[in-house]
């Protein structure tokens, strides 16, 4: 079976152009700011893990890895939305991708491009 036929979500990545924050970096996702749609992924979603702050704030984090055919643009700056088969979304623009990875084969070329993300809820 081809990797390709394994992408069976799709994604939507927006390059931000909103304020800037602290670190000088655009914070918030503007209307217009879609850069690639509709690119064939496939998403793995984490459970949720309860964490406790020190203030006995709840606080729930999710992670999810996004597999994308190789030369796929993306960035660790970009927000991401995966969406299933049917339209749901499976990640939202409230995650944050915290690595963007080339995996290679045994030749040295990029076999596919490995996204993380982390989606953090607190009460």
């Amino acid at each position: 079976m081809a990797f390709s036929a394994l992408l069976v979500h799709t994604a939507q990545t927006y390059r931000r152009s909103g304020d800037l924050d602290e670190f000088g970096q655009p914070s918030d996702v503007q209307q217009g700011d879609l850069y690639l749609e509709d690119v064939p992924c496939r998403a793995n979603v984490n459970a949720g893990g309860e964490r406790f702050g020190e203030r006995s704030l709840d606080v729930v984090v999710e992670t999810a890895e996004v597999f994308f055919l190789p030369g796929v643009d993306i960035r660790e700056d970009d927000a991401l939305e995966v969406f299933d088969q049917d339209g749901a979304k499976i990640i939202g623009l409230d995650s944050n991708i915290t690595l963007v990875r080339r995996a290679t084969d045994g030749t040295g070329a990029t076999h596919h491009v490995e996204v993380l993300t982390q989606t953090i809820r607190g009460a």
